[in-house]
């Protein structure tokens, strides 16, 4: 089971919604000892999963503090074990992190810690749990003061509207949480909402409306991967009827400076392009330039 981490990205944001609001003050506090262990965990968590995991499977959970520190451990070992691939029931780790968060926590790490564990709900197929979690974290977003994680949030929500078929809310929620972010300065993440909108438009027959998502981009374009490139152009081949396939390609040349590390999904979307246009033998060769 994969943990869908925000966006499309692993953000450095995703980390701090596991980090409990007990002050470190150093041994002899009364800090139980696990918790110690859980502060080290963090530093390699995404570096070294395998080894994140190790500790946290083996932990004597007495060690931990009664409230906190199992629900910081319980949050902890849900991401190692998506990142792994290791079979633990994310789902039941989050359920012990929800009940904590629930009740305690800064207005920051609720946020934060919702957030995260709507995540993992979607990942486990509890799309009604995920969304409950999505909207309770909008209740802590105002005094926040982070739009990057407050646009991770309704990008997740986005996504859960879009699997369901849910096009018009999709569009609605990657539209504020493209706002977020570019009042971030976080134009990647900007442009990514942006055509996750457009192409959500494009499910309603809305042209003119993913058309008006993809302008909204077009002056950070050259933030986009390559690999988000490829489904740019794509996608303003459908909605510029003036733009034949071999505009498309020529534009998938110029833009995309390394084959090697576009994803098969943006080959085929390539090698589908060449077809249309009736370049059989380049559809094969998908490096070689028109």
């Amino acid at each position: 089971m994969a943990v869908r981490l925000c966006l499309p990205v692993i953000s450095g944001v995703i980390l701090c919604a596991v980090t409990c609001a007990v002050a470190c003050t150093g041994t002899g506090t009364g800090k139980p000892a696990g918790d110690f262990v859980l502060d080290d965990v963090e530093t390699y968590l995404f570096e070294r999963p395998d080894s994140a995991f190790a500790v946290l499977d083996t932990m004597d959970r007495r060690s931990l503090s009664a409230r906190d520190g199992r629900a910081r451990h319980a949050l902890l070992l849900a991401v190692a074990s998506g990142l792994t691939g290791e079979m633990v029931k994310s789902d039941s780790l989050a359920d012990i992190a929800y009940g904590y968060y629930r009740k305690y926590g800064s207005r920051n790490d609720r946020l934060e810690a919702y957030c995260f564990i709507g995540n993992i709900y979607a990942d486990s197929g509890n799309e009604n749990s995920a969304m409950s979690c999505f909207v309770r974290a909008e209740e802590f977003i105002g005094n926040s003061g982070n739009p990057v994680l407050a646009g991770n949030l309704y990008f997740s929500k986005a996504r859960l509207y879009e699997d369901g078929f849910g096009y018009r809310d999709a569009v609605a929620n990657y539209g504020t949480a493209g706002e977020y972010y570019l009042a971030a300065g976080d134009t990647a993440r900007y442009a990514r909402a942006c055509m996750k909108a457009a192409k959500c438009c494009l499910a309603l027959n809305d042209a003119a409306m993913a058309e008006s998502f993809l302008s909204g981009m077009e002056p950070y374009a050259d933030c986009v991967k390559d690999s988000d490139k490829v489904r740019y152009i794509r996608l303003m081949s459908r909605t510029d009827d003036d733009m034949s396939r071999e505009d498309v390609l020529r534009l998938i040349n110029e833009s995309v400076s390394d084959y090697d590390q576009l994803d098969p999904s943006n080959m085929l979307s390539i090698s589908d392009v060449y077809l249309l246009a009736g370049y059989r033998d380049s559809a094969g060769g998908l490096s070689q330039p028109l």
